[in-house]
């Protein structure tokens, strides 16, 4: 008996030194992770205050010459320079979140226009957060940064929603990765309101559906979810699910090899709409692909009754991207729909689709009949979305591919869009 109780000591004496070891070694890599993001946040919002005064600088120098061509050359890429910035910080700051939203249509305004009222209502607000959130970054570097990893709401002293509007002015935006896909959201999460808060072995099931968990850590935001980082099919992946209900929200894939590109934008479609499904997101319709360095983006929309007809409503957009065969997940992005999904009432046009195309230029070489897509006006961050008719065209004066937004009631464009790379709906 004794030898029996001294066998077991030792036994559960080397599983306590195992168990021991486990979470030592848990707790160096949870610290090495941190001081990663430490470092990254930190040079990010380095990079992002020297962005806002090289754009303040140029904005300025060419609000007083008029147009130049090397000033605005200057001014995207500093505007460029903070977006790239801004995409290394974490989630849950709205106020980062608006920057970013305002330096890309700076970005864009410096490629198309050139008046010089609309650089000075441009430096204008620049200078504004040359002053304000260039203090809010640099004022105490280290607490912003611990602010953010923990995942805190903006302070108090961030600067006010009202310097991020951008001026009137007739120019067309580029599209990088479909139309309204930056645009600014709410803070509250529709879709997951009355769903129980998720615990750790709820994740962990939702998770398994992208691979096996090595890291899971809670944050507590305005928007609280969970970070997850893992091992799956050859990738590291990294991921976020919300705090109620366990939503995937949004994951990347690191793949150790890449895959040839066989997959045809038809089948990237139904897969895209495969994969939504099987994270728990349904009712949704195709609304861009585009084929990119890391594979093919498909972009998708819940679908909205209006009249006898149905639209697309693009502030519900999820955003897939697949490696080239289709095998694999690559980037799964549900922000949007997160944010803004709900029930609609949104009445019929007033406007057929053959009167809004009057409203198309000349040289528009229309593809297909336009659709009805219900879009949101990202300069009003918690504003309606406006029914529209969607034609995609070639401008052929200009070999473009363009999307186009006239407004269902009254006939009058509300948004143009330019492809920045081609892309097939």
């Amino acid at each position: 008996m004794k030898r029996s109780i001294k066998i077991t000591v030792v036994i559960l004496a080397a599983a306590a030194v195992l168990c021991l070891g486990a979470t030592a070694a848990l707790a160096l890599r949870a610290d090495a992770l941190n001081k990663r993001l430490s470092a990254v946040v930190s040079g990010s919002c380095t990079a992002l205050a020297e962005s806002i005064s090289t754009t303040r600088t140029s904005l300025a120098k060419l609000s007083a010459r008029g147009d130049d061509a090397e000033l605005r050359r200057r001014i995207a890429v500093s505007a460029g320079t903070a977006a790239e910035a801004l995409s290394h910080l974490p989630l849950g700051d709205e106020v980062l979140q608006r920057t970013m939203s305002f330096f890309n249509r700076v970005a864009d305004w410096s490629r198309y226009a050139s008046d010089a009222k609309d650089a000075a209502a441009l430096y204008a607000a620049c200078d504004t957060l040359y002053s304000e959130l260039s203090a809010y970054l640099m004022s105490s570097p280290a607490a912003l940064t611990e602010r953010l990893l923990r995942g805190e709401a903006a302070s108090p002293d961030a600067p006010e929603a009202d310097i991020f509007t951008m001026p009137e002015a007739d120019y067309p935006r580029l599209i990088y990765d479909g139309p309204f896909s930056d645009a600014a959201k709410a803070e509250t999460m529709p879709v997951t309101e009355g769903l129980p808060k998720a615990d750790e072995a709820a994740v962990r099931e939702a998770v398994s559906a992208l691979g096996a968990p090595d890291l899971l850590r809670y944050v507590n935001t305005e928007i609280p979810y969970w970070y997850v980082t893992g091992r799956s099919d050859g990738a590291d992946f990294t991921a976020a699910f919300t705090a109620a209900g366990a939503r995937l929200w949004w994951a990347d894939f690191q793949y150790d090899a890449d895959c040839d590109p066989t997959l045809t934008d038809e089948e990237a479609q139904a897969e895209a709409i495969r994969v939504a499904a099987r994270m728990g997101y349904e009712g949704l319709a195709p609304v861009f692909l585009q084929h990119t360095e890391r594979g093919v983006l498909v972009n998708l929309a819940a679908v909205t009754e209006t009249g006898d007809d149905t639209a697309v409503c693009y502030s519900d957009l999820i955003k897939i991207t697949l490696c080239g065969d289709g095998s694999r997940l690559v980037l799964f992005d549900a922000g949007n729909y997160l944010r803004s999904h709900r029930d609609r009432a949104v009445d019929a046009p007033k406007i057929s689709a053959e009167q809004a195309a009057a409203a198309l230029p000349p040289s528009a070489a229309v593809h297909g009949p336009g659709r009805l897509a219900m879009c949101p006006d990202e300069n009003k961050f918690h504003g309606d979305d406006v029914l529209c008719y969607e034609f995609v065209y070639t401008d052929e004066a200009t070999g473009r591919r363009c999307y186009c937004y006239v407004r269902a009631d009254d006939g009058q464009v509300f948004d143009l869009l330019i492809v920045e790379d081609e892309a097939v709906v």
